[in-house]
């Protein structure tokens, strides 16, 4: 009876020995390891998930949804730093799932294998590029970006190596205007570059923006003399730069400038993330403040001169009147 326990117990020993130390299970899992890392919405659709950690994970248990149902992942590991895709053609075949995903935009989960839910994203409407997909700009980051798609691969971080942007924009003038800035070190060739509005896409004539440089294109709809085959809705309406792989390399959302029609609508300082509306700054560094847009603090900073400089949110800019208004 003792030999039997000793080599019963020998057996166990044995087989838990042999579990890969290297991977990881459900249970153990940190929930920010395993995360949806990119979204294919336009047909085959898919899903990416990504391992950002340093063991090996077992999915075993897991499973994702879209915003109606949910799909129970097959067994599988995902190395450490490894990448695994889902086909998403709704026949739920061969590893593929039971749903597809709206192209219009709709929201995705990942559940672990006790049913909680450990990573969510809202898509949004990708049906005007179909070529790309929404990922996170760098595996794993927290920022999610619209760009070319890279399935089971590093995620392409165009958006954060290219450097122009959309800068300031005429939506009322006599014609309307649209203004590119160069915030890189180097000078870029826009060959094979074009800008949309809601409705129609242009294709930028050859040229080369220097380091620092703008460029501006009248928007008259003509598509004569380098200006655009639109005009720009005064309303407000989406405006597109995509390079020449067709990957969207800056996009903004125009308010309705309709009580602001002379002025602009620019970025706080030439690149910067933050929009107001402004003086006219057409191929100049972005200038004097008119007002902000859309923020969701209501306040004003009072300046001691009627034109002086002022910060907000560690930005340095110039106010033409004693109160900037920020709304």
């Amino acid at each position: 009876m003792k030999n039997l326990r000793y080599l019963l117990a020998l057996f166990l020993f044995t087989i838990i020995s042999c579990v890969d130390d290297n991977v990881m299970k459900p249970d153990e899992l940190v929930t920010s390891e395993i995360q949806l890392n990119e979204i294919f919405t336009t047909g085959p659709d898919w899903i990416e998930l990504y391992n950002s950690g340093t063991t090996a994970i077992d999915l075993t248990g897991y499973a994702l949804a879209d915003s109606g149902t949910k799909w129970p992942v097959p067994s599988g590991i995902v190395p450490a730093d490894g990448f695994v895709t889902y086909d998403c053609d709704g026949l739920d075949t061969n590893g593929s799932t039971n749903f597809k995903i709206s192209a219009g935009g709709e929201s995705v989960y990942l559940y672990n294998e006790n049913d909680i839910l450990i990573d969510e994203v809202t898509t949004p409407d990708l049906s005007i590029t179909p070529d790309n997909s929404y990922s996170r700009e760098v595996d794993g980051g927290d920022q999610w970006v619209v760009t070319a798609a890279t399935k089971g691969a590093s995620n392409n971080n165009a958006l954060s190596k290219i450097k122009v942007k959309i800068n300031e924009i005429k939506a009322s003038g006599s014609p309307d205007w649209l203004e590119l800035y160069n915030g890189g070190a180097q000078e870029i060739d826009l060959t094979g570059y074009s800008l949309a509005d809601s409705g129609s896409s242009w294709v930028i004539p050859n040229m080369v923006i220097s380091s620092g440089g703008y460029v501006v294109f009248n928007c008259d709809g003509l598509d004569t003399n380098g200006s655009a085959n639109f005009k720009i809705s005064k309303g407000g309406e989406l405006i597109t730069l995509t390079n020449s792989e067709g990957t969207i390399i800056d996009q903004i959302d125009l308010p309705d400038l309709s009580a602001y029609e002379e002025r602009s609508y620019g970025r706080v300082s030439d690149g910067s993330d933050t929009w107001v509306v402004m003086d006219d700054s057409k191929k100049a560094a972005n200038g004097t403040i008119y007002e902000y847009l859309n923020l969701q603090a209501s306040y004003a900073i009072d300046v001691p001169e009627p034109s002086g400089l002022a910060y907000l949110n560690n930005e340095l800019f110039t106010v033409s009147d004693q109160t900037l208004k920020v709304y």
